[in-house]
């Protein structure tokens, strides 16, 4: 069986066919990530426990730098309310496309050092976003002591995840990009698969290798991504379906 770590299902139309999809391709558990208050309430309303999907409630880096500081309080005020009938705390991290200027990305900073405590507190898994931002990221999370990370699309550089693989015990997934782009191939190759993870970001949209335009992502995908994953790594698509599925059981905490 197969976990898609990283979707965003409350984004999504035809849930209910998308989930039929990713339950014959083999998927099996579906990590759906909030990005604002207003999501981290559709998922809670949508997605219960036990089930395929398994809500993770955060406050996406780029959503807060358009909050106002009421806001802004609000939203985590309920994340941490309801943070128990959640799976992980998530989608949250750094933006500095989106954050540009020094007080936008210390604001980033200061919620992101919230969510890590919070996560500490509740004993939650963190689900990190690091788009510009990937060695900030990783040394905020290091020196604030974060041990159950995923560290979400954080495959631009082979440096960084051999630091935070082999010497933090971190997870990184990739997604659909790996079947097109060389770099992520490259680094993706040298993570071993102990800390690796699948991930689609569903909906987002992706150029396939035989589609014509770009198409919306989605969890039935995943297949085709630990496909990829095992042809770079010489192994067996059992192998790697195996083992991710023991690596996301070992983070998200799911039987």
């Amino acid at each position: 069986m197969f976990v898609d770590s990283h979707c965003h299902l409350d984004q999504v139309q035809g849930l209910e066919a998308l989930a039929l999809r990713a339950q014959e391709a083999g998927v099996a558990r579906m990590v759906s990530c909030a990005t604002s208050l207003a999501s981290m309430e559709a998922h809670l309303a949508r997605f219960k426990a036990p089930g395929p999907v398994l809500p993770a409630l955060g406050l996406h880096p780029a959503d807060l730098v358009a909050l106002d500081d009421g806001e802004a309080g609000r939203s985590l005020a309920f994340l941490e309310a309801h943070l128990p009938e959640a799976v992980a705390v998530g989608e949250v991290g750094l933006d500095y496309k989106y954050a540009v200027s020094t007080a936008q990305r210390a604001r980033q900073n200061a919620f992101f050092s919230r969510f890590l405590a919070l996560a500490k507190k509740h004993d939650k898994p963190l689900n990190v976003h690091s788009r510009r931002a990937e060695r900030p990221v990783l040394e905020q999370l290091i020196a604030e002591g974060a041990q159950r990370v995923l560290l979400h699309w954080f495959t631009g550089s082979s440096k960084l995840c051999k630091l935070a693989a082999a010497q933090q015990g971190y997870f990184v997934s990739c997604g659909p990009t790996l079947l097109t782009n060389e770099l992520t191939q490259g680094v993706v190759k040298g993570i071993p698969l102990e800390n690796l993870l699948l991930e689609t970001d569903a909906p987002v949209p992706y150029s396939l290798p035989d589609a014509a335009a770009p198409e919306a992502s989605e969890p039935a995908w995943i297949p085709r991504v630990a496909a990829k994953v095992a042809e770079l790594h010489g192994l067996s698509l059992k192998e790697v379906e195996r083992q991710t599925w023991k690596n996301a059981k070992s983070l998200w905490g799911f039987r």
